[in-house]
């Protein structure tokens, strides 16, 4: 478990089979190009201002896209939850629900959020 993960909670390891897979089978040039086209403006935008949007993008699509658990969960109100969605979405370049994004969104914020240590051959 990357250290940057929620440091307090209990893994399976099931919990990381995208950051093992991609570890395994990925060069690093791959995954760099995926997570810049899916999530560059919102990763530029988490680290200009030191924010949590990509963690709350994360938290968010792993409950469903549900507002109120990924709010319990990330110990926001649903309001500051929803402020924080519109940020994203703004960076995103529109709400991902209904345009086939979800997908695409939940395997580069597992990229990011697990931090694997890539090769640059798959290989190797």
């Amino acid at each position: 478990m990357s250290a940057g993960k929620w440091s307090d909670a209990v893994y399976d390891a099931s919990d990381f089979l995208v950051e093992r897979m991609a570890e395994r089978s990925l060069p690093r040039g791959v995954v760099d190009d995926l997570v810049e086209e899916a999530l560059g403006e919102l990763v530029r935008l988490d680290q200009r201002h030191g924010g949590e949007l990509v963690r709350t993008l994360d938290v968010w699509i792993s409950t469903g896209c549900n507002a109120t658990e990924a709010a319990h969960l990330l110990f926001l109100e649903r309001q500051s939850l929803h402020k924080r969605l519109r940020r994203i979405f703004q960076a995103l370049g529109g709400d991902p629900r209904g345009r086939g994004q979800l997908a695409a969104l939940a395997l580069a914020v597992r990229l990011v959020r697990g931090g694997a240590q890539l090769r640059d051959d798959p290989r190797s």
